[in-house]
């Protein structure tokens, strides 16, 4: 064991961090997920207008989740349940504990040494959950949304993006009954199949679930979702469901409620492939947007949580729910390179909006279609006006 640092708090994790088995789980790269839960729940305490809000960290490895929220929440009041099925881990979470210096008034504090499940099945029920399962998420998705309240907020972590984003696609089709799409924007499409899971799984409860926050980081996915108990709601998210259909000759692409429609691509006449159904709306709420903004001094995010932020908060400003990359196009297209803001820059001047993505740094997100992209493209090559 050894003390770690994350946030402003010192915790005790096992000496090999990232070892999964036989140690007290605890990687530094998932920051970016406890940054954004400790707003999340700031957000969700403020927006229920309630004097405490009650807190699940149902796989909690070291505890450094909760730690922080106790720690660093600063419009929050709350009941924490810090549960892990390993008893060695529960028990570093109880030494963990006893170094914190915390409000014990604001923060009311239980450690479970519960098997996951069976917890959830348990007569118990909480305003936020956060599942971080090493396994497939989809477990846990159904005992998981039954056990959030209304108005609550349900957060996950995964790191299968490999089916999600087209590597595995049979596996993508099982797990969560979408055809994957390994292309320019894999990674966006994988999150959106995943919300889309996710949506279909609370649909069946008569709840309807709608993204607070949704991004892509590295090696996983992370989704912060208001749960809304009622029927007309629930069936009210199926309308962001929609398919892709693109064309792999030129890039062109487009959203589409039927795959039965265009067999062949309107702008170069070659065969159209299809994805989906993937969800086509936001991926951050305007409200949590704004809380955000607003309060975005009072916490202690990593430099990444605060790049990530930065273009969330421009690309949201676009509805499109695709990303492009530049490079493919100019591979495609046999233009000369040019860099993101030049590009972004030219198809602003022409009267579209562009803005950079987190997704990728070699993508944007635009309203302007890939015709009328390549065509203000090449007319800058043409002219040199690209440096």
């Amino acid at each position: 064991m050894r003390v770690f640092h994350e946030g402003s708090v010192d915790f005790l994790s096992a000496e090999n961090n990232l070892k999964t088995k036989g140690s007290i789980f605890y990687n530094p790269m998932m920051r970016i997920s406890r940054d954004f839960t400790i707003a999340v729940l700031d957000f969700l305490s403020k927006e229920l207008n309630k004097g405490r809000v009650s807190f699940l960290d149902l796989m909690a490895a070291s505890g450094v989740r909760s730690l922080r929220i106790i720690k660093e929440c600063s419009e929050a009041s709350a009941d924490v349940f810090i549960n892990d099925y390993s008893k060695a881990c529960t028990e570093i979470i109880k030494k963990n504990l006893s170094m914190l210096d915390y409000n014990k008034s604001r923060f009311k504090v239980k450690v479970l040494n519960r098997e996951a499940l069976s917890l959830l099945s348990s007569p118990m029920f909480f305003d936020f959950i956060h599942i971080d399962p090493f396994e497939d998420i989809n477990k846990y998705l159904y005992m998981s949304i039954r056990s959030v309240k209304n108005r609550g907020v349900i957060s996950l972590t995964t790191t299968d993006t490999a089916s999600l984003s087209g590597t595995y696609p049979k596996a993508c089709m099982r797990r969560y009954d979408a055809v994957p799409q390994q292309f320019d924007f894999k990674h966006e499409f994988g999150l959106r199949i995943l919300i889309r899971a996710i949506q279909i799984e609370g649909a069946k409860q008569d709840k309807a679930l709608k993204p607070i926050l949704a991004y892509y980081y590295k090696h996983h996915f992370g989704i912060f979702m208001r749960v809304i108990k009622g029927r007309k709601k629930s069936s009210e998210v199926f309308k962001d469901h929609k398919y892709l259909t693109f064309c792999k000759n030129c890039l062109s692409r487009k959203i589409t409620p039927s795959i039965f429609n265009d067999v062949k691509c309107s702008n170069c006449g070659d065969k159209l492939s299809w994805a989906g159904k993937f969800y086509t709306g936001s991926l951050i709420s305007r409200e949590f947007l704004d809380f955000i903004s607003k309060n975005y001094q009072k916490y202690q995010f990593g430099e990444e949580t605060k790049k990530i932020i930065t273009l969330l908060k421009e690309e949201s400003s676009i509805s499109t729910p695709f990303t492009i990359n530049t490079h493919l196009l100019f591979k495609r297209y046999n233009i000369k390179p040019a860099r993101i803001s030049e590009i972004i820059h030219l198809l602003r001047n022409a009267g579209f909006k562009a803005e950079r993505t987190h997704f990728n740094p070699l993508s944007l997100r635009t309203n302007a279609d890939i015709p009328q992209i390549v065509r203000l493209l090449k007319q800058a090559a043409n002219h040199n006006t690209f440096k």
